[in-house]
């Protein structure tokens, strides 16, 4: 199941942010590579992505698609 969340930070220059969920918590880092769509992130963006953890246990999002209106 996607979460939802939108974009809090994005530095277009490093190509990774930070998406505040819906459903509360911690803002959850992203890269660039994780978005699934040709249009570059922006802030205030509304998305569904999904999330992964890496061998050491840090939270990143991943599938990241952008939801309109």
């Amino acid at each position: 199941m996607k979460l939802r969340g939108i974009i809090k930070f994005y530095d277009s220059e490093k190509e990774f942010g930070f998406i505040t969920p819906d459903t509360g918590g911690s803002d959850i880092f992203f890269n660039r590579k994780a978005i699934i769509s040709n249009a570059p992130p922006a802030t205030n963006n509304v998305v569904q992505f999904d999330v992964s953890k890496n061998r050491v246990g840090r939270v990143s999002a991943i599938n990241i698609e952008p939801i309109d209106g």
